[in-house]
């Protein structure tokens, strides 16, 4: 981490200056102030399973959990992200063992398709593009995409991987 003290005059300020700059600090320091020294943490050991600690500011490896993101302040937080990741994991696996070819995104005659949650349909659907990625799992043929929503199963998806609320 870049740290800088710096001493500053607020009073010099205009007062839209003044409100940029407390923004600023703010922001700096938001995700430090989320965590209290003695906070219930929990967070997805390396076995993939939920552990439970208490928070200590002067911990690296607590500092080291909140800036990669591996660090909830409850159970079910924790619990929640884990599945995503499995089911994530699995659609990734899938794609590599059955796409019948490498994914080119420089050629535009290839489609590339990918499972998605419509909300006006309530349903899993399938959709395709050809040269723009939005950071999800693309698989070379629809019927692929289709075989790795049954093997995942359709409901597990919903629930656990797009996160729908009933």
């Amino acid at each position: 981490m870049n740290e800088l003290n710096l001493k500053i005059d607020l009073d010099k300020l205009t007062e839209d200056e003044r409100n940029t700059f407390m923004k600023l600090v703010e922001k700096t320091q938001k995700d430090e102030q989320e965590w209290k020294n003695g906070d219930d943490i929990f967070y997805i050991a390396l076995d993939g399973e939920i552990e439970e600690g208490v928070y200590c500011e002067f911990s690296d490896l607590d500092k080291q959990m909140i800036e990669f993101g591996n660090i909830y302040k409850t159970k079910e937080e924790a619990e929640a992200f884990s599945k995503w990741l499995k089911i994530r994991r699995k659609l990734e696996k899938f794609a590599e063992e059955h796409n019948y070819c490498e994914i080119n995104w420089y050629d535009s005659d290839q489609s590339k398709y990918f499972i998605y949650y419509n909300y006006e349909s309530n349903k899993i659907k399938v959709g395709w593009n050809n040269y723009t990625t939005h950071a999800d799992v693309y698989f070379t043929l629809k019927e692929t995409a289709e075989e790795a929503i049954e093997f995942i199963g359709e409901e597990r998806l919903i629930k656990d991987y797009f996160r729908v609320k009933e």
